[in-house]
């Protein structure tokens, strides 16, 4: 589980990673479909929120890529987001969370 926004008795949003050989996901699919879950799959960015980065630069050391990274010239945290990957190893580096992943609806299953 990704994240969770459930109202007890109402409704919910669960973002949940699945992963396997092609049937076992396709079966897993099925059976969240057969109990009422509406199942649509997801592309995720990551969003780099400058106004509340306070430049510690942890997230360039973790940052496999240099999507996030220390531009020399300023000596601040910069971000490029053709070079991520969405690994998230950013993500619990980050003391102000001022890095968080973005959720997009593609098309349906």
């Amino acid at each position: 589980i990704i994240k969770a926004d459930i109202n007890p008795q109402k409704e919910g949003f669960l973002v949940l990673e699945l992963e396997g050989d092609k049937k076992s996901y396709r079966d897993g699919v099925a059976f969240l479909k057969s109990v009422g879950v509406k199942v649509e799959p997801l592309s995720q960015t990551v969003v780099w929120q400058p106004e509340v980065c306070i430049q510690c630069g942890a997230c360039a050391s973790f940052c496999p890529t240099e999507a996030l990274y220390i531009d020399r010239k300023t000596m601040e945290v910069s971000f490029n987001n053709k070079k991520c990957v969405v690994c998230g190893m950013c993500l619990d580096c980050c003391p102000t969370r001022a890095i968080k992943l973005h959720f997009e609806i593609k098309e349906a299953v």
